[in-house]
């Protein structure tokens, strides 16, 4: 099959932009600074180790469950791949989308499963896009939520509340484009029309490649449903231990915390996916989950720390990514150069 440039384009993941950490890092120092930050690293200090140890091991069953996701996709589409393969490159792709605004380095994945196991990249880009339907569906869902809960707690943002509305039907256009990638090639046929446009055409090419397999995700779509329905439990109750870990509770709310955490997260999360030019949103989410806790009757410096240890507990486990990623970019480098 005759490979397009927009694929061989998408291939170029070579590092992190400087820019992007600097901002990054910018982002970080400005949060201590509008904080109190011995109180806030104080905070951070005193969380409890087992529980943030528990949160942890509940977020990496969250990272198995998508390998295992990744794994069945790929059976689906008679893609004969070990696991440990699989965690490899789901492992380095989370490690990138850390580091990345929008969480974009995540799509280093299926660069990672074409380099360790020779997946096509069509068919790896269909492991990545087929599980963000269920999962920005149930963001929206646990989002809306999250949203309600604030206004019954804080009547007075009814007037303020209509941008927090737009990211729930952001995430819900996200479904819907999403779908109509994998599953409409009618949409494709219309998106030539604009082949005058630069990359249009090659992505429609690249599309189609990826839509040639829609049969058998469609197949894979039920089970692949059910293991985002575990992941976001999962998600949940990591964000309930974390919150455990620094002794977080909401008085004012008449809800068990674990619902209430359960809510949040998507609510919070969403930012991370904001075009915004720092790491995963560093400082658009910590400032999210500073506004949005704060409604709920915690304080800013707790609930700010409670946004950080969540970050450093996902790079903590998603470390081990780094071993998949370094060899892969210094690979690219090396390519690059022998180039004449």
């Amino acid at each position: 099959m005759k490979r397009s440039g927009f694929p061989m384009a998408f291939g170029k993941f070579e590092g992190f932009k400087p820019a992007e950490l600097v901002l990054s890092a910018a982002a970080l120092v400005a949060i201590f600074l509008f904080l109190d930050a011995r109180r806030l690293l104080s905070i951070i200090a005193g969380a409890d180790i087992w529980l943030f140890a528990a949160a942890c091991a509940a977020y990496f069953c969250t990272v198995l469950l998508m390998t295992y996701r990744i794994r069945y996709v790929l059976g689906r589409m008679h893609e004969k791949i070990g696991y440990v393969e699989s965690f490899k490159a789901n492992w380095g792709g989370l490690l990138a989308s850390d580091f990345t605004p929008a969480r974009t380095g995540y799509f280093v994945t299926p660069l990672l499963l074409r380099t360790n196991a020779g997946i096509p990249l069509e068919k790896g880009m269909a492991t990545v896009v087929i599980p963000q339907i269920p999962e920005f569906f149930f963001k929206a869902v646990g989002a809306s939520a999250g949203i309600l809960l604030l206004l019954a707690s804080a009547p007075n943002l009814q007037n303020g509340s209509d941008f927090l509305w737009l990211g729930v039907l952001v995430m819900l256009f996200f479904c819907v484009a999403m779908w109509i990638v994998l599953f409409v090639p009618r949409a494709v046929e219309i998106a030539r029309g604009f082949g005058f446009l630069p990359l249009v055409r090659e992505i429609c090419d690249f599309v189609s490649q990826i839509q040639a397999n829609r049969m058998k995700v469609k197949e894979a779509f039920p089970r692949v449903v059910l293991i985002s329905v575990a992941i976001f439990i999962l998600k949940g109750i990591e964000w309930y231990l974390f919150g455990a870990s620094l002794g977080i509770e909401f008085s004012s709310v008449a809800l068990p915390p674990i619902v209430i955490f359960m809510v949040l997260q998507p609510l919070v999360t969403i930012f991370q996916f904001a075009p915004f030019p720092t790491a995963a949103g560093l400082g658009l989410a910590e400032g999210s989950a500073a506004v949005a806790m704060a409604l709920l009757g915690i304080p800013a410096e707790l609930a700010v720390a409670y946004a950080l240890l969540i970050r450093g507990g996902t790079v903590l486990v998603n470390a081990g990514g780094i071993f998949q990623l370094v060899p892969y970019i210094l690979r690219r480098k090396k390519r690059k150069e022998e180039v004449p």
